[in-house]
């Protein structure tokens, strides 16, 4: 892929990741009834991620006793390229074939298959 062509397809993913997030927050807006803004005060937080720390959404739910709290996160996902590249199998299994399939073998001129129509054998001939 060209980088050009790259470049343009992390442009449409962040858009795409744009339009996700305002329509989550302007669901939960509408859901309770404040601006989109007070969403954002409310549940924007930093993520810790394994590519470090990212700006997000994360809505905590505390529980009863001895329960964990419910954790909703939005984003903590980067659309950054990944350079490095694992090995190569440059010689992939192969795959033998049997040869012919259990019904060609059954069809095939002078064998008999027995299809339990009592104890005759029926022979296809070509």
């Amino acid at each position: 892929m060209k980088a050009e062509g790259f470049r343009n397809l992390i442009q449409r993913l962040g858009q795409l990741k744009y339009m996700m997030e305002r329509s989550l927050t302007k669901t939960l807006a509408r859901k309770y009834r404040v601006r989109v803004s007070k969403v954002y005060q409310r549940y924007r937080t930093v993520l810790e991620t394994d590519q470090g720390p990212r700006r997000g959404l994360q809505v905590t739910v505390e529980r009863g006793e001895g329960k964990p709290p419910l954790v909703a996160q939005w984003c903590g996902i980067s659309l950054k390229r990944k350079i490095r590249i694992g090995s190569l199998d440059d010689q992939p299994a192969q795959v033998w074939n049997s040869g012919r399939n259990e019904i060609v073998k059954r069809l095939t001129p002078a064998r008999c298959a027995d299809l339990m129509m009592g104890s005759k054998c029926i022979t296809f001939d070509t």
